[in-house]
């Protein structure tokens, strides 16, 4: 009378605390995995902060002119100094007579960054046109957190 059915397959239940051990887990490793990316983010951008400074450092040195770098909140600026004579040829390709009588070096932005894990407090690095950078350090706080951090400008480690 009563016919025996193989069972084949998972109850209910059983998917169910299947499932509650996989989001358990995940929720568990989830927040260490998003600090991890985090972290290497801002590594990669201290990388790209030493590579911009030795560009800079290279080009003050071809250029036999010196470059500021001026770090301030999220931004990198680089800041070229003109002289009287690119400053003239520059207002003689775009039309413009009436600043022509200033006979000053002036300092015009060649390149903005802006990064996305570092803060920085306003400071400026020096490349001389020799290739020499006044600054040894840059001071950078990582994320949003108060975690303050050294870049070496010459080399690749930075200290805690």
């Amino acid at each position: 009378m009563f016919l025996e059915r193989k069972q084949s397959g998972f109850s209910l239940i059983e998917l169910l605390v299947v499932f509650m051990i996989i989001a358990l887990v995940m929720s568990v490793v989830a927040p260490s995995i998003n600090k991890m990316y985090s972290q290497h983010m801002a590594q990669q951008e201290m990388r790209m902060l030493q590579q911009y400074v030795k560009s800079a450092s290279t080009k003050a040195y071809s250029l036999h002119q010196d470059i500021h770098l001026q770090l301030k909140g999220r931004k990198l600026h680089v800041l070229e100094a003109q002289t009287e004579n690119q400053a003239e040829s520059e207002q003689s390709l775009i039309g413009d007579e009436s600043s022509s009588e200033q006979k000053s070096i002036t300092q015009s932005t060649s390149f903005t960054y802006a990064f996305d894990y570092l803060f920085f407090q306003p400071q400026v690095v020096k490349a001389f046109r020799s290739g020499h950078i006044d600054l040894k350090l840059i001071e950078v706080r990582v994320g949003s957190a108060e975690i303050e951090k050294y870049v070496a400008v010459r080399g690749i480690v930075y200290v805690e």
